[in-house]
């Protein structure tokens, strides 16, 4: 699993609901909390911030709240989240930040453009991100449709799981 490989791991399930990138953002905020970041720090304060940007409030047990916020986010605030959390893992001695996006095809196309054009632009190599976004079959082609640019993306099929 990727906690036994030191990642500090986010999970959500896109179920259709909206505001994905609000709520990706909840579950980066609940992973980092659980590492028992000090919330006083400086590190805390900047990750704060970004989540303030998506409507998201984290409790001091680790319990993320998404507000009424509709999903406005843009792909640069979602990377600016992710980048920073990536950052929070290393200095934590963390491998990154691992992200798992299950149900994906239920997203909404404007929203799965958001997702995965923030992701893209990670894809440089200079954060220690890891994301897998899991799907129905048809995931693909949502996914080349809401940005050509996923063509390079590596697309695994594991079959029917009966």
């Amino acid at each position: 699993a990727a906690e036994d490989l030191a990642f500090i791991v986010a999970r959500l399930t896109a179920d259709g609901a909206p505001a994905l990138a609000n709520r990706l953002a909840g579950a980066i905020g609940a992973a980092v909390v659980a590492t028992g970041i000090d919330r006083q720090g400086r590190a805390w304060q900047r990750l704060a911030q970004r989540l303030s940007v998506f409507d998201v409030a984290v409790g001091d047990a680790g319990e993320a709240t998404v507000g009424n916020a509709t999903d406005a986010a843009t792909p640069e605030m979602l990377q600016a989240l992710i980048v920073d959390a990536s950052i929070h893992a290393i200095g934590l001695s963390r491998t990154g930040l691992f992200l798992m996006v299950d149900d994906l095809h239920e997203a909404p196309a404007e929203e799965l453009l958001t997702l995965i054009t923030a992701l893209e632009a990670l894809t440089d190599g200079s954060s220690p991100v890891v994301s897998v976004l899991v799907g129905l079959p048809a995931l693909k082609e949502q996914m080349l449709a809401a940005g050509p640019f996923a063509a390079r993306y590596a697309y695994r099929s594991i079959g029917n799981p009966d």
